[in-house]
């Protein structure tokens, strides 16, 4: 889906979720598994990996939460793009431009933002596709002056067709930058 599209993102957390809480509703009424089910020579920590320390998995249990290390996407498109959105926001801002004054916008960006963010280009051809495309997401942030979840549907409603943006869109070029790159992925988004 991040190099081409497809609904599939939608599903894929959701089927993890829904085998947690089946598991968790299984073990209340009484349904027990191998007690080695993870670090058992036929477990799954094996069947995942070489090496690993199943200790881990137990660190800081009831005390540290990954959800407290959670980032917070200000956009509907995929999260490497909000720092993006924001520079180019901030530059029409501060310059009054408008789509027609933009010739080009290069993205400097980590060698995952170019080849995940890079891959659709500007012509998405689903609403997956556009959230994970750099140029048609600043192509909105230009055209449209917004990101949010409507902004996106009514992209859906024209095909992603809408001639200004795809125009802007196509003026988006974007290159690895190595102070990016090896930031990439500690400064991701901002964390709260």
């Amino acid at each position: 889906y991040g190099q081409t599209g497809g609904d599939v993102k939608r599903l894929n957390a959701g089927i993890a979720a829904s085998g947690g809480v089946r598991s968790a509703l299984l073990a209340r009424r009484g349904l027990t598994g191998p007690p080695t089910i993870l670090e058992g020579k036929r477990g799954l920590l094996q069947a995942f990996a070489d090496t690993y320390d199943a200790d881990k998995i137990t660190a800081g249990l009831g005390e540290a939460y990954y959800l407290q290390g959670s980032s917070f996407k200000p956009y509907s498109s995929m999260g490497i793009i909000a720092g993006q959105i924001d520079a180019v926001r901030e530059i029409m801002a501060k310059n009054g431009l408008k789509p027609d004054d933009i010739e080009e916008i290069v993205i400097g960006s980590s060698r995952t933002g170019v080849s995940h963010g890079g891959a659709i280009g500007p012509s998405p051809k689903d609403i997956t596709g556009a959230q994970f495309s750099t140029h048609f997401s600043l192509g909105l942030t230009v055209v449209k002056g917004a990101n949010d979840f409507k902004t996106y549907i009514d992209a859906l409603k024209s095909n992603f067709k809408d001639p200004e943006v795809i125009e802007v869109a196509k003026r988006v070029r974007m290159v690895v930058d190595e102070e990016c790159d090896k930031a990439f992925p500690k400064k991701l988004i901002n964390k709260v």
